[in-house]
């Protein structure tokens, strides 16, 4: 059995660059919570319950979920890094999944990548049209309201 390690998570999830954005959408289209569920399927990851991780999981929301679902459903399925935020730069690893505030409740999820300059965010974003990486500047690290680990990857590497 091959083990996963946190590049294996960031290139499956580059894979994704470019495809579209739709809400819920777990196939030809992704939203954020698809490209986490999509990359996981097919990485064949488990969640904290030895429970495998499926695109058509956790498909009930709104497209304007205002009650922190993502977080929630984080924190349910997967592990969470506890960090003191004024060291959140520092504990960003590269396949991690972020969940974010969009703006302000936590209804959004990314998954950390390393750019040139310093750790990145995929994510299925609508108003970038679809699945995009970028640099976690101040504006999105302000967003965080969760690191997290798929827990079969955890600190392995």
């Amino acid at each position: 059995m091959r083990v996963v390690n946190r590049d294996d998570i960031v290139a499956v999830a580059r894979a994704y660059l470019g495809t579209r954005f739709r809400h819920q959408g777990r196939r030809a289209a992704l939203d954020c919570v698809g490209l986490a569920l999509a990359v996981a399927e097919d990485l064949g990851l488990l969640d904290r319950f030895g429970t495998l991780i499926r695109r058509e999981d956790y498909g009930h929301y709104g497209s304007q979920p205002v009650d922190g679902p993502v977080l929630r459903e984080c924190e349910r399925r997967l592990v969470r890094l506890h960090y003191a935020p004024e060291a959140l730069i520092s504990v960003l690893e590269p396949g991690q999944v972020l969940a974010l505030r969009a703006p302000f409740v936590p209804c959004h999820a990314g998954i950390v990548s390393q750019l040139e300059f310093g750790p990145g965010v995929i994510h299925a974003y609508p108003p970038s049209g679809g699945v995009v990486e970028h640099l976690l500047d101040a504006r999105w690290l302000k967003r965080i309201a969760g690191v997290f680990w798929f827990p079969e990857v955890g600190i392995l590497g």
